[in-house]
């Protein structure tokens, strides 16, 4: 994942930020190849994550029916 709007140096000092950001930034821009989600993260997370309302829909309807 790239991402050039960001200084990920400042972010990647508090883990726990770092990784809502990259799963929101994942989620928003897609994934390149190789790039994967946390079934588990996303579990757990996905009321946190600053993303669209019907995006968190899609994502919670994609965790239900695997």
């Amino acid at each position: 994942m790239r991402n050039w709007s960001i200084d990920t140096t400042e972010l990647q000092k508090d883990p726990i930020a770092y990784k809502k950001w990259q799963v929101e930034q994942l989620l928003t821009y897609g994934l390149d190849e190789g790039d994967f989600l946390e079934r588990s993260y996303l579990e757990k997370n996905i009321d946190k994550l600053d993303i669209p309302i019907d995006m968190v829909r899609f994502v919670k309807f994609l965790l239900a029916d695997a």
